[in-house]
């Protein structure tokens, strides 16, 4: 995420704000169609091999023969969309052909991901984080070098191709040396039982990014394309700080879905301990960035997005705390089979953002989409907390929260005092600061150090 980022330091300035929004609004609408064809297959393979080593062979060939299937329906859709629809949507002709490249480039994408998951199941999580390393310094080489030549967003989602290309070829051969390619098996009962089971996973993730990229698809046609670039540059940041909850509750989840199966209790211990981490790395960065967004905005995109992006900053990071809790909470609804529950929970959260969105965006602006992701959080975390509580009988969350929030006021204190002088110096005592409150608030117990050094080691 960080060469990810400084990649986009580099494109914000050759791209604009209107170049920034166009390639976002492809890439966004791309990510649906990743979502369809991939049907909630990487958590079923993920929860299902984790328990049962033996089912890797049939899941890699009935998962991949269901996502081919899957990829010629988002062809088709994307056939629509770039033909009788692109006047309506103000698709021209170079977006068009983005998107195109992008959704050929979902193509590598199905096996590869099917394997991911395998490589998830069996608790090597380092292996598909070595391969996102270098597949990402690829994509920002030849990315860089596109941009260079003046080839804008199309060149890069030309790029996209070989660097999928890249990522499914070396996932493979990891996965054959160091743990062995099971031998695929495609069954076509399987794969329609696969349809089935694992519908509610993939209407989740489906709802989960209109959940929170639908305002992206709204402002295009609502604000224009330099709002949504002013947007998209401020939610750049906040998407990088996903990579957090992601890879930490990734980790959890096959340790989850055993709990889940065997021990009620640990499973709810283990769900306040990862909550604990999480809140205690969003609360200060949440804090931080409200204080010091005008110079993070600076540095990442330059003068020409302020002070529009650095608005929309201020409002966004608080999404943050709520998004880290809920991507918690979510898995562990997986955990015990509570996926159909998640589905009611996001759809509600669908129906309230885009109305929201509807209403407010033509008269405020990007500002509105601001409030309204923020918003939308609260309203999923509502009915993930109470299922959670229900079948953990833990997860006090404010008892959870309320020392490292705490601990992040006090933080701000000095953050505030010193920005004015020195950005550096603000971050590096405001760290120092946080600690410090920490220890002194007792927010970490003598039981919750033994186990996170476990995890860690784990």
């Amino acid at each position: 995420k960080v060469v990810d980022l400084g990649f986009a330091i580099i494109m914000f300035r050759l791209l604009g704000a209107e170049g920034v929004g166009a390639y976002t609004f492809a890439g966004v609408l791309t990510t649906y169609f990743d979502i369809v064809v991939g049907w909630g297959l990487a958590t079923l393979i993920t929860r299902d091999v984790a328990r049962d080593h033996a089912q890797a062979g049939r899941y890699l060939g009935n998962a991949t023969a269901l996502r081919l299937v899957l990829w010629l329906g988002a062809a088709g859709v994307t056939a629509l969309l770039t033909g009788p629809f692109a006047a309506p949507m103000g698709i021209g002709g170079p977006l068009a052909l983005a998107i195109w490249l992008l959704v050929l480039g979902l193509l590598p994408s199905l096996l590869s991901g099917v394997v991911s998951a395998l490589f998830m199941a069996h608790e090597r999580m380092d292996l598909p984080a070595g391969v996102t390393v270098f597949s990402t310094i690829c994509k920002m080489v030849l990315g860089l070098g596109v941009l260079l030549l003046g080839w804008g967003y199309v060149g890069l989602a030309a790029v996209s191709i070989v660097t999928n290309v890249v990522t499914l070829a070396l996932l493979v051969g990891l996965y054959g040396v160091l743990i062995g390619l099971p031998r695929p098996r495609v069954e076509p009962r399987a794969i329609w039982l696969l349809v089935g089971t694992s519908f509610p996973l993939m209407i989740n993730g489906l709802l989960n990014q209109l959940f929170f990229k639908i305002d992206v698809l709204l402002l295009k046609p609502l604000a224009g394309d330099l709002a949504l670039g002013w947007y998209s540059t401020a939610y750049k940041l906040i998407d990088g700080l996903q990579v957090v909850p992601a890879s930490f509750v990734i980790a959890l989840f096959p340790l989850l879905s055993r709990f889940a199966q065997d021990d009620r209790v640990r499973l709810a211990r283990l769900s306040e301990t990862g909550l604990k981490v999480l809140l205690a790395l969003a609360l200060p960065i949440a804090v931080g960035t409200t204080l010091l967004a005008e110079p993070i905005i600076l540095l990442i995109a330059g003068p020409g997005y302020l002070p529009e992006s650095a608005w929309a900053l201020q409002i966004l990071i608080w999404y943050l705390p709520i998004s880290f809790t809920n991507g918690l909470l979510q898995y562990v609804l997986i955990a015990v089979n509570r996926q159909r529950t998640l589905s009611v929970a996001f759809a509600v959260g669908v129906v309230f953002n885009i109305t929201a969105n509807l209403l407010l965006i033509p008269p405020f602006g990007y500002l509105a989409a601001a409030v309204v992701t923020v918003v939308s959080e609260l309203v999923l975390l509502a009915p993930f907390l109470w299922v959670a509580r229900q079948e953990t009988g833990g997860l006090a969350v404010l008892g959870l929260a309320w020392r490292p929030a705490a601990a992040a006021l006090i933080m701000g204190v000095p953050v505030w005092l010193l920005a004015p002088w020195s950005t550096p110096l603000a971050i590096i005592l405001g760290a120092v600061a946080y600690g410090a409150a920490l220890l002194a608030l007792r927010a970490v117990s003598p039981t919750e150090r033994t186990e996170l050094r476990g995890l860690l080691r784990r």
